[in-house]
């Protein structure tokens, strides 16, 4: 591992002389660093559109399961009213208590005109 570490100079002044001798050299380097450039730069960009693409499914599907949980608390919510709305009736008709009416509290009303006949 030493003997790697003590050569980095060496590759270093090998490639500043290569660049130096031969201009076609050079400029294959150039073009083949920047190839590698432009690589690096569209995986990264890649890399960003997959992550944000992946947060929109995950907020889509987040919204779906909100619409769903909220029409579940609705239906939950009206069972609730309806079934205290009917223990209600039921505690009003017991409290008053259901009695036959009295002879004198019921009245007939007789018609004033006839309205067909036989």
């Amino acid at each position: 591992m030493h003997k790697f570490f003590k050569q980095i100079p060496y590759i270093f002044f090998t490639l500043k002389n290569v660049l130096n001798k031969n201009d076609q050299t050079s400029l294959t380097l150039g073009f083949v660093l920047l190839g590698l450039t432009m690589l690096l730069i569209g995986l990264a960009e890649l890399s960003f559109l997959n992550e944000k693409t992946t947060n929109g499914y995950v907020l889509n599907k987040l919204s779906s399961e909100t619409q769903e949980l909220v029409e579940d608390a609705e239906i939950s919510d009206m069972l609730i009213l309806r079934a205290r709305a009917m223990a209600e009736i039921e505690s009003v008709a017991r409290s008053k208590g259901m009695h036959k009416p009295a002879r004198e509290d019921i009245a007939f009303v007789l018609p004033m005109h006839v309205v067909a006949q036989k």
